[in-house]
């Protein structure tokens, strides 16, 4: 029996040694991304909360190994750097990569012009000090729109590809997602979509429930963005005339004409999607009051209860990168999602 267990552990020894082995040929290369600027017509804090989510974006991708953004502001404060507002230039990268240690830089701006945001992003090689790729999109909308078009340059900038392509268009979107619905309540406008039968609002709800609702980290830009958090008794009764909170079927239904529950779904759901229904991954508060994954997934709460302790809800997660139905208890505070009457 003694002579077994030496076996094992050495064997699992070995295995321990050949993964290390090969964990060190897939090095990760480092990057980090600097503050977006402002080429006119976007709000400091809205540009600060882009930056700080096409970060979490790179993140998402596997592919880097991406230096924090508090980490990245000690390490230029130790050093008495001082950055400027417009640093976005190829140099200015290099000089701060330099600085970080980092291999690739982002740097980039986001505008409006009109009623279209430009978002223009530039991936720099610190070493050579070349612009490895630049990658332009615009968006006509409401500027967390700009979530969708900041992931897809953060899965191009990896290598990964777009979490939609062209030959995966939803023929079951029979509505415009411009058309608006305006809370008389507080008057705040949702964009809706019409996906087979079923009339969506194409944003989370922001209307404040009092007691068991807020927002993530308990910053209204948050709100602004991603809608609110509500406990499941909050939801009921944050809900406006004409609409509903869905049921488990509602929802089942609403992933089966996007081709079933799962990463089919997913690929046409998303913020950016096909499908126009754009779930925001506004991540959720635990029973516990812990804030979290804001960035890599969304909770949305169903009408329909498991018993007496858990709820269902629609369950859209970037790492999985699957819309599945879930349950969960509660008190857990997850974004709302509303259908038509």
């Amino acid at each position: 029996m003694r002579i077994f267990k030496i076996v094992i552990v050495t064997v699992f020894t070995a295995v321990f040694v050949i993964s290390g082995v090969q964990g060190q040929t897939q090095k990760k290369k480092t990057i980090a991304v600097l503050n977006f600027v402002n080429s006119g017509g976007v709000d400091k804090d809205e540009i600060s909360i882009l930056t700080d989510r096409f970060n979490n974006f790179l993140v998402n991708t596997n592919v880097y190994k991406v230096l924090e953004r508090e980490k990245m502001d000690a390490i230029l404060k130790e050093q008495d750097f001082t950055m400027t507002d417009n640093c976005n230039s190829a140099e200015c990268a290099v000089q701060i990569g330099q600085l970080l240690g980092m291999e690739l830089m982002v740097a980039g701006d986001v505008g409006l012009l009109g009623n279209t945001y430009s978002i223009d992003l530039r991936l720099i090689d610190v070493t050579t000090g070349k612009i490895i790729q630049t990658e332009t999109q615009d968006y006509e909308g409401k500027i967390d729109g700009l979530l969708g078009a900041m992931t897809t340059i953060a899965n191009t900038f990896a290598g990964v590809k777009s979490s939609v392509s062209d030959n995966q268009k939803s023929t079951a979107v029979t509505q415009s997602s411009s058309d608006t619905f305006t809370d008389p309540r507080d008057g705040k406008t949702y964009r809706t979509v019409k996906i087979g039968d079923q009339v969506w609002m194409a944003e989370n709800l922001n209307y404040d429930a009092g007691s068991g609702s807020g927002c993530y980290n308990d910053d209204t830009s948050n709100c602004n963005i991603y809608g609110r958090l509500y406990t499941w008794e909050a939801a009921k009764l944050a809900i406006p005339k004409g609409w509903h909170l869905p049921s488990k079927e509602e929802y089942e239904m609403l992933l089966e004409s996007l081709g079933g529950e799962g990463k089919s779904a997913y690929k046409q759901i998303i913020n950016g999607g096909s499908s126009g229904f754009n779930a925001l991954l506004g991540g959720d508060r635990s029973f516990d009051g812990y804030f979290k994954r804001i960035g890599e997934r969304v909770g949305v709460w169903s009408s329909t209860g498991r018993d007496n302790s858990y709820v269902w809800y629609l369950d859209v997660s970037s790492y999985s990168q699957e819309a599945v139905m879930n349950d969960y208890p509660k008190n857990t505070a997850f974004s709302v999602r509303l259908i038509r009457d």
